[in-house]
């Protein structure tokens, strides 16, 4: 789910067929807090990393010309002031 950034993952069993859904809302609903003498499995602060890396923005690869462009556009400003 961080990885590739979706809120939901089909369940699909052994023999290919789709069990079910899982979200990241189930994921949330399963953690526990920390007790101090046992950590769980699942902790909020598991939780609060994979909704961060969830709904990080995505940078998208600029292209040659957008940075030719952009360092054109700054350029211009400078002009124009």
């Amino acid at each position: 789910m961080q990885r590739k950034k979706v809120h939901r993952l089909p369940v699909i069993g052994a023999e290919g067929e789709l069990q079910g859904i899982l979200s990241a809302n189930d994921i949330a609903l399963e953690a526990k807090a920390a007790n101090g003498k046992k950590t769980p499995d699942l902790s909020y602060a598991d939780v609060v990393e994979i909704y961060k890396a969830i709904s990080a923005h995505r940078t998208l690869p600029q292209e040659p010309g957008a940075a030719i462009a952009a360092k054109y556009c700054d350029g211009m400003k400078e002009v124009q002031r």
